[in-house]
């Protein structure tokens, strides 16, 4: 789970942890970091906003999907433009 924001990473922790079949095994609030993790842990799944510090989440799912195979990747951001939709 990549966001810059401690709450909503802490509130989307509680909700999938309620899920039953859903194991956060990583999260991160910065760019590089994040990368980093995410091509050590080998998620099935990424959850990644495109704010983050030190960098965005195209940074990111630029860099994960350069692994092989890639994570599915779920985007989330405020930003309701349609070239960052386009982008993702």
């Amino acid at each position: 789970m990549v966001d810059d924001s401690l709450i909503i990473r802490q509130r989307l922790t509680r909700f999938l942890s309620n899920l039953g079949q859903v194991q956060i095994i990583g999260e991160s609030a910065e760019a590089r970091d994040a990368i980093d993790r995410i091509l050590k842990l080998k998620p099935d799944v990424v959850i990644l906003d495109l704010q983050l510090l030190n960098g965005t989440g195209f940074d990111v799912l630029e860099s994960i999907k350069k692994d092989k195979p890639a994570p599915t990747v779920i985007i989330l951001t405020n930003f309701p433009y349609p070239e960052y939709r386009k982008k993702c």
